[in-house]
């Protein structure tokens, strides 16, 4: 099943956000701008020590989505970093007593920069916090952005033909007597498209509420696939609004485009 999110909690007016460690002039607070090129960094990271993220909603809320991004520059957690991600209706609660619960695991960010948590079904919670354990060779933490989201999970699987790639924005060009090339490197985002071939009428209405609430501005995170959606998953906007289109008088399809934010 396809998963699609465009509300991010973080973003809320009473919701706040906090870090155990910062950098100066790169705090916390830089994980909620869209640009994943603000990047969040914490101070001197030695192995064996933890770094904490935590987040106060200030409401409780229903939620399936927990995700942190990472920015384009190579500055990753290494491969023996850990990670737990907990969210509860109370602070400093008992983890193993909390409505999700991760556990420590690898802090492996998938191809795309992504670390993506998705409970099996929504929880209610208010608190989060990501706890990171350094590894030998981790320095420091930096992250990009952070997402907690209630999901749009469909009821249909994506039709096959789904399609992602990377849509380079420099510009080439040759000169008209000589044909040399001259060469305008841009940016390189990534993007995902997928299909909905055949979705009832209350996936359809939640495409529609997902397209008015987003826009082609807003950021939106979606996978075409509910496994592994840090590998398929893509951090951005809306490149072209859903547009659920009645194919019988029970089905719907719809095209889903998403470009990565950077």
């Amino acid at each position: 099943m396809a998963l699609l999110a465009t509300e991010n909690l973080l973003n809320g007016p009473l919701a706040e956000i906090s870090a155990s460690s910062e950098a100066e002039g790169l705090g916390v607070r830089a994980l909620l701008t869209p640009q994943l090129s603000d990047v969040y960094r914490s101070g001197p990271w030695m192995p064996g020590a933890s770094v904490t993220v935590s987040a106060d909603l200030g409401e409780d809320r229903d939620c399936q989505l927990f995700l942190l991004a990472a920015p384009r520059d190579g500055v990753l957690p290494s491969a023996a970093a850990q990670v737990r991600v907990y969210a509860a209706l109370a602070p400093l609660s008992n983890p193993l007593e909390a409505p999700f619960y991760s556990g420590f695991v690898p802090a492996a960010f998938g191809p795309n920069g992504l670390l993506v948590f998705v409970p099996p079904e929504p929880v209610r919670v208010r608190y989060v916090e990501w706890r990171f354990i350094a590894g030998a060779a981790d320095r420091y933490l930096q992250l990009g952005r952070a997402w907690v989201a209630p999901l749009v999970i469909s009821s249909r699987a994506a039709g096959y033909g789904q399609r992602r790639g990377v849509i380079d924005a420099g510009v080439n060009d040759r000169a008209g007597l000589s044909g040399v090339r001259y060469a305008t490197p841009g940016a390189r985002r990534r993007f995902t498209r997928w299909t909905y071939p055949q979705i009832p009428r209350a996936d359809a209405e939640a495409l529609d509420a997902a397209a008015l609430a987003a826009g082609t501005t807003g950021q939106v995170f979606g996978s075409p696939w509910n496994a592994d959606p840090a590998r398929h998953g893509v951090l951005g906007h809306f490149s072209a609004l859903p547009e659920p289109t009645r194919i019988t008088p029970q089905r719907w399809s719809a095209d889903i485009a998403i470009e990565e934010d950077l």
